[in-house]
């Protein structure tokens, strides 16, 4: 396990390399870019910038590209050609614009709970950190059940912090609602809950999650009620940056 982490980081590296020498070789500020997989309906995927793999050993759901605390991808910037792809078969495939010099994310999810309708998002990152003490987190609500309200806390032996109530479906909301960071005393580890809206019946949980002093944050909510492998709840967390 260790000597493919050790792999996997190793690609990373390269990959991080190759965009700051191609920015370099067209004198360009590169862009930071990264990729999230919350579909329910694809497998371990592929995401090529260029034609190029930008994701290592492919991304499964409720996976991010990069390494915790730095996910992002130096790509030049401008209009490059983004494709998506499940083994051979291509998902998806546009010409994106990105911002050099800040970061974005894409997000590819399925609108529909019964048929595999693959869609992005595309959001641009506020990387500035916020005081110390203090974290910048956002939710995305990827679930693409139109009835289901969830809410987000935080939760350690001491305290219990509600982050967002009876968040929906990201289609059912504004998109300035979903791409805005909002500022919370949160700084030490906390376990992160998805609760129904209403019951509490707890959905997704991740333990004992490290949030750091001016750390930024994406709190990512995926998969299909009842679903089964590959398509069950997922929580993910996301750190942008941190001091």
């Amino acid at each position: 396990m260790k000597s493919e982490v050790s792999r996997f980081k190793l690609m990373v590296c390269i990959a991080l390399l190759a965009g700051l020498v191609s920015c370099k070789k067209s004198g360009t500020t590169p862009a930071r870019f990264l990729v999230h997989n919350a579909s329910w309906s694809a497998g371990a995927i592929s995401a090529l910038w260029n034609g190029q793999d930008i994701t290592g050993n492919g991304l499964s759901q409720g996976s991010t590209t990069g390494l915790p605390g730095f996910p992002y991808q130096l790509l030049p910037g401008g209009t490059n050609l983004f494709a998506i792809k499940e083994g051979t078969t291509k998902l998806l495939e546009k010409n994106l614009y990105v911002k050099p010099g800040i970061g974005q994310s894409l997000f590819f999810y399925d609108s529909s709970p019964l048929l595999p309708e693959l869609k992005i998002v595309f959001l641009t990152d506020d990387l500035t950190l916020p005081d110390s003490g203090n974290s910048k987190i956002r939710f995305i609500n990827f679930v693409p059940d139109t009835s289901l309200r969830v809410d987000f806390s935080v939760v350690s032996a001491t305290d219990s912090i509600r982050l967002d109530s009876a968040s929906q479906f990201i289609e059912l909301r504004a998109f300035n609602s979903y791409e805005v960071f909002n500022v919370y005393k949160v700084a030490k580890n906390y376990t992160v809950m998805i609760r129904k809206s209403g019951t509490g019946e707890l959905l997704s949980s991740i333990p004992d999650f490290p949030f750091e002093s001016k750390g930024v944050y994406s709190i990512v909510f995926s998969g299909l009620p009842g679903g089964t492998g590959g398509s069950t709840f997922r929580l993910s967390v996301i750190p942008h940056r941190s001091q």
